[in-house]
């Protein structure tokens, strides 16, 4: 069939959903981080991209995308990540399965 078979939402600082073949997930981060927030959803959409094209898990992918973004926030400049933000946030964003919505 044609269409979107997924979709990944932002909630700004709040996280990200995300309603796949394989499941509906919220990505909570463990913190929210004060800064520039541009650039961060460029991280996110590259994050996203990259664990697909290494065929990660959809919760794993979502995991990595909020802590990059999260972890772009503290920079003065776009473009820029804080690694030791990311790897700090990484292990504690919180991937939650949701129950899926209706199908029509």
């Amino acid at each position: 069939s044609l269409g979107a078979r997924t979709v990944v939402a932002s909630a700004g600082a709040d996280g990200l959903h995300a309603v796949t073949p394989e499941g509906t997930w919220r990505a909570v981060p463990p913190e929210r981080l004060t800064g520039n927030p541009t650039g961060a959803g460029d991280a996110c959409v590259a994050a996203i991209a990259a664990g697909l094209d290494t065929g990660s898990a959809w919760p794993d992918i979502l995991r990595t995308a909020v802590a990059l973004s999260a972890a772009a926030v503290p920079c003065p400049v776009a473009g820029e990540v804080d690694t030791a933000v990311f790897r700090r946030l990484l292990p504690r964003v919180v991937v939650e399965a949701l129950p899926p919505g209706p199908r029509r």
